[in-house]
């Protein structure tokens, strides 16, 4: 009875800490969707994909400088062990920053775009601390700050789109630096706390031994994973053009938001119990993680089953007729989302009972499917054979996770047990 319990009381709680992330998350989203009848026509698909080409640049450049001990953050041992993590990743980003001025000034070069080449290590520093100060709030459970911080930066960020748009895509990229910057400033005034943090580089070279598995064993399956997303930029900016990789990136923006604002507060969440419970608790691990995904393949099967027939008369509606495209990859790739919004909150179960090897392997076969997914579209230069085979590969993948994290929390709990 007593097991039972605290298994209800989990879950309770577990419903409760998401259900204030994702109020905040559903107002971004409800904002988010608000405005791509403006922004869509303010700023064009050639545009658009600028603005996808250098966020994607930065994200995947501070991902490889933090090594993932970033995410290390969250699941500390004790708060020594935290604040000198922080430490690290602030030594990180610094130096970071500054090595990457180089890649920026050989984009500015390549890609024509002047006076541009400061974006990316301004950009790495920003992207970074917030990261850092989103694990840190998810670390001390400020549920509802996080919320508020999601709300507050996107109406920034939105505002500056309408300020900024006759600076075209640059003016995308402006917006975001500009709003985060000031949610992070915030952060920094409201919640860091300046008087106990007091590490030292020594004890941090110590502590970062006890967390080595985090840049050996995350960090490429990480970046790994991470690179199998950022792909379909990447390339369809290289051989098919901006304004096609303009519709692709508002496409994914699209079929990303439940994932983002259902399966993101989620997952924060999730991955914040299971820490908790750590491998002693594997059968309530194995309850929790069951629960969540019958949960969520539910919930959406019905809005995905709508955007696989209507996708491009729906993006249309909203958009406009300049972003079609945007609507036929939309129907295209709703298959692959559907499983990708049931399976991504959960992945995070690898790392709590130390499987980070399978992280690895699925970012692999991942990269592998890919990469003949598009060298084939580009093959026979027909970027559709491209967005179909990538579908079919993402789809396979995710299920073969899915059955892979439903397999490992089943095993572990009886093992547990017998």
């Amino acid at each position: 009875m007593a097991a039972r319990s605290i298994s209800g009381s989990f879950r309770i709680e577990l419903l409760k800490q998401s259900g204030i992330v994702s109020a905040g998350r559903i107002f971004v989203l409800v904002l988010g969707v608000a405005s791509i009848p403006v922004l869509t026509r303010l700023y064009n698909p050639e545009e658009y994909g600028l603005f996808s080409f250098y966020s994607t640049v930065i994200t995947f450049a501070s991902s490889v400088i933090l090594l993932s001990y970033n995410s290390a953050i969250i699941v500390s041992k004790n708060q020594s062990d935290k604040n000198h993590l922080v430490f690290a990743c602030l030594i990180l980003l610094a130096t970071g920053g500054v090595i990457s001025i180089p890649l920026g000034v050989f984009i500015d070069i390549t890609a024509g775009y002047e006076k541009s080449f400061l974006f990316i290590p301004i950009g790495i520093v920003i992207y970074g601390l917030t990261d850092i100060f989103s694990k840190l709030n998810s670390r001390a459970k400020r549920f509802s700050w996080v919320a508020k911080m999601d709300v507050s930066g996107n109406l920034l960020i939105k505002s500056f789109n309408l300020l900024l748009y006759p600076l075209g895509g640059i003016g995308l990229l402006v917006s975001d630096f500009i709003g985060q910057s000031i949610v992070l400033l915030v952060n920094v005034i409201k919640k860091f706390n300046h008087k106990n943090y007091k590490p030292s580089l020594r004890k941090t070279i110590k502590i970062l031994s006890g967390y080595k598995e985090y840049p050996i064993y995350i960090m490429p399956g990480n970046l790994l994973n991470r690179l199998a997303g950022h792909l379909p930029i990447f390339i369809v900016g290289s051989y098919f053009g901006n304004t096609t990789l303009g519709n692709l990136a508002v496409a994914i923006t699209l079929l990303n938001v439940p994932v983002t604002v259902i399966g993101g507060s989620l997952s924060t969440v999730f991955t914040t119990r299971i820490a908790e419970l750590g491998k002693e608790n594997v059968n309530e691990i194995s309850n929790l993680t069951n629960s969540i995904f019958e949960k969520l393949l539910g919930l959406a099967i019905i809005p995905f089953a709508c955007l696989m027939l209507f996708g491009d008369s729906l993006v249309v509606f909203v958009a406009g007729e300049q972003w079609r495209t945007a609507g036929e990859i939309v129907k295209i790739m709703a298959i692959y989302h559907l499983f990708h919004f049931a399976v991504n909150p959960l992945l995070n179960v690898f790392q709590v009972l130390k499987q980070e090897r399978k992280v690895l392997h699925f970012s692999i076969l991942s990269i592998v499917l890919n990469s003949i997914s598009f060298g084939l579209g580009i093959y026979y230069s027909s970027f559709s054979l491209s967005i179909i085979l990538y579908t079919i590969s993402n789809t396979a993948i995710s299920v073969l996770q899915g059955i892979a994290i439903l397999n490992l929390a089943g095993l572990k709990s009886r093992g547990v047990q017998s």
